[in-house]
């Protein structure tokens, strides 16, 4: 069960990221604009999944 877990936590943040990709580059119309802008919107979703595994390993969410 622990390794259906890793796996499934896994999936999601990779899809996550592809999510978050997907809506900057179509949406925002990333694509179009300067190369600086994609950076910084890489640069934040790099933080901010920085940001959730360490709130997930301060409460301690991975050791059951």
């Amino acid at each position: 069960p622990l390794l259906d877990f890793a796996i499934a936590f896994c999936m999601l943040l990779i899809l996550m990221a592809f999510k978050f990709m997907a809506v900057v580059l179509y949406f925002m119309h990333l694509k179009f604009d300067n190369r600086l802008f994609s950076i910084m919107f890489y640069m934040g979703l790099g933080l901010a999944i920085g940001v959730y595994l360490a709130a997930l390993f301060t409460f301690r969410f991975f050791s059951a």
